[in-house]
């Protein structure tokens, strides 16, 4: 894996992630009958939804100036390992995911490890872009965050 990339490169990988989290959220709040599990699931769709806006918004925000073209190789290959290994980046990845859940354990554990993986990128592509758009995404990893916590939450309910 070698090749540089530009910020808006990055940005279109986060607004792809969070397109797919949206798609497994819904599809699993669509193949599980426990009604906390589906509202939790319900509420993190809508919250992939809102970030999808979000990022959206970050890439029409990156002028010609701010688009550069990450020239650090190992920054730029390290950023795309992430993308690359981050488990909603796969187009359709989420149906199949879906297709593979047993138990809404199965589903809160991908979506523990979606959510982390996202903190890890999104904690990456931050530097790349301006302050205010620094700020934005600092809000949405805060957000990444609340949604670990309502995930672990719910399987803890669901353990009693």
């Amino acid at each position: 894996m070698s090749g540089l990339i530009k910020t808006r490169e990055v940005i279109e990988a986060a607004v792809s992630i969070e397109e797919n989290g949206y798609a497994f959220y819904k599809s699993v709040e669509g193949a599980i009958d426990d009604k906390d599990v589906k509202d939790v699931f319900s509420f993190l769709a809508g919250e992939e939804n809102r970030h999808i806006v979000a990022f959206k918004k970050i890439y029409e925000w990156i002028d010609d100036q701010e688009d550069t073209i990450i020239d650090d190789e190992d920054s730029s290959n390290y950023i795309k390992a992430l993308a690359e290994k981050n488990v909603f980046t796969k187009k359709d990845a989420a149906n199949d995911m879906v297709k593979n859940i047993k138990t809404p354990f199965d589903a809160i554990n991908l979506a523990l490890n979606f959510e982390r993986d996202s903190i890890l990128f999104f904690n990456e592509i931050k530097s790349f872009v301006s302050q205010d758009n620094q700020d934005l995404i600092n809000k949405l990893i805060k957000e990444e965050h609340d949604h670990i916590v309502k995930l672990h939450n719910l399987e803890n309910q669901l353990k009693k």
